[in-house]
């Protein structure tokens, strides 16, 4: 049967295995593959020439074929088949205009203009030159430690270079990203680098984006926007100390320097689990 309601979306975002569990929590289960077999008959056919001459009969021997075709499913098609059940559902909500009637666990869908947050936008343009950064700092400490060499007396102590704390602070493999829609409140949410479709420039713009409600951060509420490998927010003491002694060649490159919304956002916002986001 032909699907006239399809629609065709170009995915930049896609949490496959959170599409998958979405999905078999709707169907009680999934099917280990789609099988498609139809089967075709031949019909017998008979004919006789000439009563009186001779007979000839032909008799077409009764043909069975069986053509099996599986189909692989895809990201995109299992996300269909799951937008579809939750629509079937009415499962699929638009955000309200009031936070107070937002529903946590509900899956929402809605366009707005997408942006990565300030931290992840840093790392991904000066990831290229942290190796220059290395190699800069290790010639300066070069003349520095064979001085201390001479003076065995005086303890050494040498710490992480400014890359490796860069490689500490930011790199991670989630991202972070805000929403604005035309609702009075911000949506924000963190996904996995791996279930990204494009590059982390590309990500940012016009989109349409489908989550779970995971949080309401209400009015005087702080909501920590980054947090480092394993879920850990920045301690205060550390923020301050990244602002403070932000590289100004950085903050040139970046058009800013660092702010506080850059670490925690207060509230009223909702927090998103992303399913997907697209065009």
């Amino acid at each position: 049967m032909v699907d006239k309601d399809i629609v065709l979306r170009e995915f930049s975002y896609i949490d496959a295995q959170k599409v998958i569990d979405l999905l078999s929590s709707v169907e009680n289960g999934l099917s280990k593959e789609i099988a498609l077999s139809e089967r075709i008959l031949g019909s017998q056919l008979e004919g006789k020439l000439g009563i009186q001459i001779a007979e000839l009969a032909k008799k077409g021997e009764q043909r069975e074929s069986e053509s099996r075709e599986v189909k692989i499913p895809t990201e995109a098609s299992i996300f269909n088949r799951l937008y579809k059940a939750l629509q079937k559902r009415e499962a699929i909500h638009a955000l309200p205009s009031e936070i107070s009637l937002v529903s946590i666990g509900k899956v929402y869908e809605f366009t707005g203009e997408l942006t990565i947050s300030f931290m992840d936008t840093l790392y991904e343009r000066i990831k290229p030159f942290l190796p220059f950064m290395q190699t800069t700092q290790t010639n300066v400490l070069k003349p520095a430690r064979s001085q201390q060499r001479q003076n065995i007396s005086q303890p050494t102590s040498v710490g992480p270079s400014q890359s490796d704390m860069f490689r500490i602070l930011l790199d991670r493999p989630s991202i972070s990203f805000r929403v604005k829609s035309q609702n009075i409140y911000p949506c924000v949410g963190q996904g996995s680098k791996k279930n990204m479709k494009v590059s982390l420039s590309e990500l940012e713009g016009k989109y349409s984006i489908m989550g779970r409600a995971q949080e309401i951060v209400h009015e005087g509420e702080t909501y920590k926007v980054y947090t480092i490998q394993g879920g850990l927010a920045l301690p205060t003491e550390i923020i301050s100390q990244m602002r403070t002694t932000f590289p100004p060649q950085v903050a040139l490159m970046m058009g800013r320097d660092l702010v506080e919304e850059d670490f925690q956002m207060k509230g009223p916002l909702i927090v998103l689990s992303p399913i997907a986001i697209y065009r």
